[in-house]
């Protein structure tokens, strides 16, 4: 089961609540590191949506050009797409996604 799945079942007094504990406080109590956990969550998506707009426009302008720049064009946009799902991919789901929900684990009848 992820980490993450097992974060949201935690039961207050389970031993992977108790490991959090610190971290939901130091999460909890202030806005710096809430911020700073939402900025490496959202800044990465940004630039890799950036990107992919990016080669998309350029994609639409290699479809004008002859075979070998569209060929050329093709390997450079499998470049991208490899960059932009690693980025996401490892900003949300490492770097963001398991400080946001270890937060998210909360005592019984809070």
């Amino acid at each position: 089961m992820l980490l993450l799945q097992h974060l949201a079942r935690a039961e207050a007094s389970s031993p992977l609540a108790r490991l959090v504990e610190p971290w939901n406080g130091l999460y909890s109590d202030s806005k710096a590191v809430a911020t700073a956990v939402m900025f490496f969550h959202l800044v990465p998506l940004l630039i890799a949506g950036g990107a992919a707009l990016t080669a998309d426009r350029a994609t639409i302008r290699a479809s004008r050009l002859s075979g070998d720049e569209r060929t050329r064009q093709l390997s450079e946009l499998a470049r991208t797409h490899a960059i932009v799902l690693f980025d996401t991919h490892a900003a949300n789901a490492r770097v963001a996604g398991v400080p946001k929900a270890a937060a998210a684990v909360r005592p019984n009848g809070a």
